[in-house]
């Protein structure tokens, strides 16, 4: 039953991060809702039992009607989360930012790091404004996407969320936008992925996984911290800017449009669509539920499909041409491309329970 929603709110963005799962926010190609519009996508959410809802985007805080939509959906009693790069918060946001239940800030490693993968200089305006939600009693906490540009920043980067007090999330990278176009030159190797999720496990401070782990992986380096599974299709969806409704913010192409389709309909179509095969008899599906459903899409439909072969990979195969490539000194050394981190790839690697 679908429960919650991420609306990316609008398109534009105020940072060029090279694993971005929207490049469209650097086209023209999609037309934003109006603020009315933008209202009517929350009536529909709510009308149709949505009771939790994240306002992304792009960068949501560029977003003029933000607060109003805010506002709106607190008013009818709806859980709201904000996810942004935190660099657009002031204090005269704090009495609209203190009705959210949560508020998930990007912050991509330490310093040099961050910079260096949002093509920004924004670090000391990120870190300045989680310490201001902080110390304002905004439930704040931290979002890192797991790339081959910051995997060896962790140990660094949790000495930092430790000295903020914050919960420190982490995402795995997705196929999508330029997360896609790049994904060769970032997407970790197995065994760097395996130290990583290891050297998670040592630390005593709050820490969650966002982005589906197969739970295969997580046993083998018996990992000790809280973790999400793949919800698309089942308990959340996403609203991209125009009303396009998907199974999740990564997902490539439309399901149906929340203000031109019957919603109940295509909710239906969308949970039927998703259901997970190839590894129900699992002893682990109960809990993970048969993996990402975006790895499945490009890595094929079973989980366990293309072994170490990324069927749609290649630069720009959407056309994503408009992302900030990365340089041929970011480029992998080993081009033996079979040991990076897809659910098949995991499963291979560590299915020996």
């Amino acid at each position: 039953m679908i429960t919650s929603a991420v609306f990316l709110v609008n398109k534009d963005c105020n940072q060029r991060c090279n694993f971005c799962l929207n490049s469209w926010k650097y086209k023209n190609h999609i037309k934003e809702l109006s603020p009315k519009q933008k209202k009517r996508v929350i009536d529909e959410l709510h009308n149709n039992g949505i009771t939790s809802i994240t306002l992304s985007g792009g960068e949501p805080l560029l977003d003029k009607s933000l607060f109003v939509l805010m506002d709106y959906a607190s008013s009818k009693g709806m859980r709201i989360k904000l996810q942004t790069n935190g660099v657009m918060i002031t204090k005269k946001m704090l009495n609209h930012l203190k009705k959210m239940d949560s508020v998930l800030v990007s912050l991509e490693g330490t310093k040099g790091v961050h910079n260096k993968i949002t093509g920004t200089n924004n670090f000391e305006k990120a870190v300045g404004n989680i310490k201001l939600l902080k110390d304002n009693g905004i439930n704040v906490s931290t979002n890192f996407t797991i790339t081959n540009d910051n995997i060896k920043n962790i140990k660094s980067y949790l000495q930092l969320t430790k000295k903020l007090g914050v919960k420190a999330n982490f995402t795995r990278l997705y196929q999508s936008g330029c997360g896609r176009s790049n994904y060769k030159e970032l997407n970790p190797s197995l065994n760097d992925f395996e130290i990583f999720l290891k050297e998670l496990s040592k630390s005593k401070q709050p820490i969650h996984l966002l982005g589906p782990v197969p739970v295969c992986m997580l046993r083998k380096v018996n990992f000790k911290h809280s973790f999400a599974t793949c919800a698309a299709g089942k308990t959340e969806i996403a609203i991209n800017p125009n009303g396009d409704i998907l199974p999740c913010p990564s997902w490539p192409f439309a399901v149906g449009n929340i203000l031109k389709n019957d919603f109940k309909e295509v909710i239906t179509n969308l949970e039927k669509a998703t259901e997970r095969s190839g590894c129900i008899d699992c002893s682990d599906f109960s809990i993970c539920g048969g993996g990402c459903l975006v790895s499945r899409l490009f890595n094929g439909n079973d989980l366990f499909a293309a072994v170490g072969k990324n069927k749609l990979g290649g630069r720009g195969g959407l056309g994503e041409t408009s992302c900030r490539t990365l340089t041929p000194a970011h480029a992998r050394k080993n081009s033996n491309y079979s040991d990076t981190v897809s659910d098949a790839n995991i499963y291979k690697a560590t299915n020996t329970i």
